[in-house]
């Protein structure tokens, strides 16, 4: 095996060596720097720059030409308990390779080998020896079966210097196999790992940067790190900073530590995605606080109904007894429809609090959700014409999967809002429209004068409000039933010339028990 100079490593005193007399001498087959012209600095040259099990059997079979005595070896690897390499060595041909079992070579056996005329037994000549190159270890060690002269060659004399060749090699196997092991870990990591030099090269990095940058890994090397991560890079170690990919948009949690490697400074980066952690967060506080506004709203909404009830008793009985006379009367009405207006505001929030009500959604047509919608708008409108309702056919045979207590009051808004603004004898139109195979538009339009440009801009915002003697929430509230369905409310855009206002409810395919969708 090569040393640092080429050669075997350096003898150290009171390992290989004997003392007689006072000083230090080599014994048979000891020390480390062999006579050039004896058999151990043959095997010593012949040793040099096998860096592996195969490399090992060329180096033998160098050193066993043109000695008679070894005529055929056998040398045996052992890469895990339970499986071998072995390779048949002749002199002057290449090592013939096997691999199997470890147990064929149980019981000093040797199994046949492949050749051009088929499996071929080595050692016909008689059984063979076998000489434990590293006893200590069953994995990882080396056999080398010889004949019986050739085991006497390798006894005392270049016994021990093959058998350090082989524990030499064994080590370079492990860690061979543990740098392939970390590489195969690196690459694998979900983390961004970017290793680069004082001047911002990069010179490693992960397949998670490649993935990152949607460039080939092997374009990454070389590259400035503030080319492909920009506003990234810091002269300072610094953990958990936070950096926005500006390509992609994801967050990431970065920390960023100078390190020396081999006498280089270089700084290492370690980026680790928290998009969806921070998603997650930011729905749990959501979610924390939706708590916080529901039981505030519930607890105002129980402390202001209270006292109105009272008052609107009071003013019912005044009106009932004629207190204060007939000049009375118009002021106590006022009071009652005030108070009553009080009472709206107060269940629209209530109903804007309490909106996820804790039932399942349910599939059911389009159709009767929208015919029982308008019957509500129809009874919220009991003093104003109401115009008629046109249902295209996609309506009447499309099925949604919604939670009816709120989307249906969600589209009596829409229709309620529709109505009021369609001049008398009008249409209200609904419609359906698959704009793909997982997304359904619901089209609502009436014919009335439409929204101001103003207006549109502030039309879904809590009190925003055309119609006097309205809370303002109607709108708001409709746009949050259809969002709990995982759709949206938008104001859409009449074709050109056309009178009216678009209200666009998108919704996700409803799916089947048997998995088809909506459409």
């Amino acid at each position: 095996m090569a040393g640092p100079r080429g050669d075997l490593p350096v003898r150290r005193r009171g390992t290989l060596a004997k003392k007689r007399g006072g000083r230090e001498v080599d014994g048979p087959g000891e020390g480390t720097h062999p006579k050039p012209d004896s058999l151990e600095g043959a095997l010593a040259r012949a040793l040099e720059g096998a860096a592996s099990p195969a490399g090992l059997a060329e180096a033998l079979g160098r050193f066993f030409s043109g000695r008679e005595v070894v005529r055929e070896a056998v040398l045996v690897w052992f890469e895990w308990s339970d499986s071998a390499r072995a390779f048949w060595i002749r002199p002057g041909e290449s090592p013939v390779p096997w691999s199997g079992p470890a147990a064929a070579f149980d019981g000093g056996k040797v199994p046949p080998f492949p050749g051009p005329r088929g499996a071929e037994p080595p050692f016909s000549g008689g059984s063979p020896r076998r000489l434990d190159l590293h006893p200590q270890d069953p994995a990882g060690a080396f056999l080398l079966y010889l004949p019986a002269g050739g085991a006497d060659l390798f006894g005392d004399r270049c016994g021990p210097l093959l058998r350090m060749a082989a524990a030499l090699l064994k080590r370079t196997a492990i860690l061979s196999a543990g740098k392939a092991q970390w590489e195969k870990a690196f690459d694998a990591a979900a983390e961004v790992f970017v290793l680069h030099d004082p001047a911002g090269r990069i010179f490693r990095a992960n397949l998670a940067l490649a993935r990152l940058v949607n460039l080939p890994i092997r374009e990454c090397v070389g590259r400035r790190c503030t080319d492909l991560l920009p506003g990234l890079c810091t002269p300072f170690d610094a953990a958990q900073r936070s950096w926005l990919d500006p390509a992609s948009g994801r967050r990431f949690s970065v920390t960023t530590q100078w390190i020396n490697l081999e006498g280089q400074e270089a700084a290492l980066h370690v980026l680790r995605d928290v998009t969806e952690e921070q998603r997650l967060q930011a729905l749990e506080a959501e979610h924390r606080q939706v708590e916080f506004t529901r039981n505030l709203l519930q607890g105002v909404a129980h402390e202001i109904r209270n006292p109105i009830f009272a008052v609107q008793t009071l003013l019912q009985a005044m009106a009932l007894r004629g207190i204060g006379g007939e000049e009375a009367t118009p002021f106590t009405e006022k009071a009652l429809a005030e108070v009553q207006r009080l009472d709206t505001v107060i269940r629209r929030f209530l109903q804007l609090a309490f909106l996820e009500d804790g039932t399942e959604a349910e599939r059911a047509p389009l159709m009767d959700l929208a015919e029982e919608a308008w019957r509500e708008a129809a009874r919220a409108l009991k003093e104003e014409p109401l115009p008629h309702l046109s249902l295209s056919p996609e309506v009447r045979r499309t099925f949604v999967r919604v939670h009816r207590r709120s989307f249906v009051p969600a589209l009596t808004e829409l229709f309620a809002n529709a109505a009021a603004y369609s001049p008398p004898g009008a249409t209200v139109h609904l419609s359906a429209v698959w704009e793909d195979p997982r997304h359904l538009r619901i089209e609502i339009r009436d014919l009335g004068p439409g929204v101001e440009a103003e207006a549109a801009e502030r039309i879904f915002e809590p009190f925003f409000t055309t119609r006097p003697r309205k809370t303002g929430l109607g709108l708001t509230l409709a746009r949050a039933a259809v969002e709990r369905e995982g759709g949206s409310l938008s104001l859409g855009v009449c074709p050109p010339g056309s009178p009216g206002a678009l209200f666009l409810v998108r919704l996700p395919a409803e799916e089947e028990e048997t998995g088809e969708k909506g459409p």
